[in-house]
């Protein structure tokens, strides 16, 4: 699901010039932590967002509290909820997240063709 968003946060910023000025690991970066924000802690516990900090600390050379990051994260969430289907997206995971999604095999998700992916909405639900 991570994956998914950050992907879909991605696609817009790069139609969107005001964009340009962050670097692709940036945009990557605060794209995956959007989504983090949706997820709940039993679904990704702290620990394991700690381990995500931490390996992107040690293997990419992003932190999460760099000035740069934040601005970025706080600019592409302006950007984006002003765009409807991001809109219908984070609502779809955020409904997903509390009604069990996450506890969904991964199994099954690649099994069907990914119809699981937060990225098929319409009008805020799933299709």
């Amino acid at each position: 699901m991570i994956a998914e968003v950050t992907r879909f946060v991605s696609e817009i910023s790069v139609c969107l010039y005001r964009f340009v000025k962050y670097p692709p690991s940036i945009i990557a970066y605060a794209g995956m932590l959007i989504a983090m924000e949706r997820v709940d802690e039993v679904s990704l516990p702290i620990w394991q967002r700690h381990q995500i900090f931490s390996i992107m600390a040690s293997g990419a050379k992003l932190d999460h509290t760099s000035p740069e990051v934040i601005e970025a994260v706080n600019d592409l969430q302006v950007s984006l909820e002003t765009n409807i289907t991001l809109k219908d997206l984070m609502d779809t995971i955020g409904a997903q997240c509390h009604d069990g999604y996450s506890k969904m095999r991964s199994n099954e998700y690649v099994s069907n063709g990914g119809t699981n992916s937060p990225r098929a909405v319409i009008g805020g639900r799933r299709i």
